[in-house]
């Protein structure tokens, strides 16, 4: 559906001529310029997959630490390791919740 409008103008010096001009906005974005659903569902599987792959990763490489390196420590280094481990876990959300709300 085409959006016309017929818009009237006084002609110069007072003449009394009207002239009628035609208004064409230009064309808007419509739902078929916007991408489909299979785009969306695409990019949520990628989404998905990566996010499972990085928390996988993350885990695999927190058994990894527990079970080779943590019996290894002394005390004060588990105590020192603990708090690094605990503000990376509460802290990686955090970070790319902020991560994500500025792209």
């Amino acid at each position: 559906m085409q959006c016309l409008s017929s818009i009237l103008i006084c002609g110069a010096a007072g003449r009394g001529k009207l002239l009628s001009l035609r208004y064409k906005p230009p064309p808007c974005k419509t739902m078929t310029d916007a991408p489909g659903p299979s785009h969306h569902r695409r990019r949520l599987t990628i989404a998905l997959l990566v996010g499972s792959a990085l928390i996988g990763g993350y885990i695999a490489a927190l058994y990894w630490f527990f079970t080779r390196i943590w019996p290894q420590l002394p005390p004060w280094a588990m105590f020192l390791a603990f708090l690094l481990i605990a503000v990376l876990v509460i802290g990686s959300p955090i970070a790319a919740l902020r991560a994500v709300r500025h792209l």
